[in-house]
């Protein structure tokens, strides 16, 4: 009988499908890398999923709201008015000198004078609240712009992050695609016997072996 030699690679005993003395079929598989195959298939599907997950796009950022103080600033102009109001009102006159007698005679007034003092008094302490207020709110907006930038500076370095690692993700299901391309299970040309397998040398993990078939005659 005619001889037929194939080497193969193997990167375990297991990838050999074929043992000595087997009666083989022209297209039989006689190696195959299953183990490698399947490590990279399950590699492969890793890297899928990160890809679909790191393809996401980022959240949006919320634009922060408009500057709007107009109750603050109606409420200075609502405490200043009162305040000009009770300004310009005049306090009652005195009939007696002396506070002993004011108190006693003209208590109608101490008690008027006192009352606009303390309106006056309240006006004043008001109109201070309203313009702290508008600083505050000024203040507060101030603080939502400056965060606002800092979330689209924080963004940015997210989505150039995120763009090299959906880059060096891509690059490696790229070299996994081309490694399982390379696996080629290998199949036998004729009808014939394993007559002998015989081991040639080993390279790292790769195994080369030498498989001899007596090739029957059709």
């Amino acid at each position: 009988p005619r001889r037929f030699k194939i080497n193969v690679t193997l990167t375990a005993p297991s990838d050999l499908k074929v043992k000595q003395g087997d009666k083989v079929a022209k297209g039989q598989v006689l190696s195959d890398r299953t183990q490698s195959r399947q490590q990279l298939e399950a590699k492969k599907r890793q890297l899928e999923i990160a890809i679909e997950r790191m393809s996401l796009p980022l959240s949006q950022i919320a634009e922060p709201p408009t500057s709007d103080f107009s109750v603050e600033e109606m409420a200075i102009q609502t405490a200043k008015a009162e305040l000009e109001l009770i300004n310009q009102m005049q306090l009652p006159e005195f009939r007696f000198k002396g506070k002993e007698l004011q108190n006693i005679l003209d208590r109608e007034v101490v008690k008027e004078r006192a009352a606009i003092s303390e309106r006056k008094l309240k006006a004043s302490i008001g109109l201070t609240n309203a313009i702290a207020q508008l600083e505050k709110a000024r203040t507060n907006h101030q603080q939502q712009q400056y965060q606002h930038s800092l979330n689209l500076i924080r963004q940015q370095t997210n989505m150039q992050r995120q763009q090299y690692q959906l880059a060096s993700l891509v690059a490696q299901l790229q070299e996994v695609e081309a490694k399982l391309s390379e696996i080629v299970a290998v199949k036998s040309p004729y009808n014939g016997n394993i007559r002998r397998i015989k081991i040639l040398g080993q390279t790292d993990r790769n195994i080369t072996a030498e498989i001899r078939i007596h090739v029957e005659d059709s």
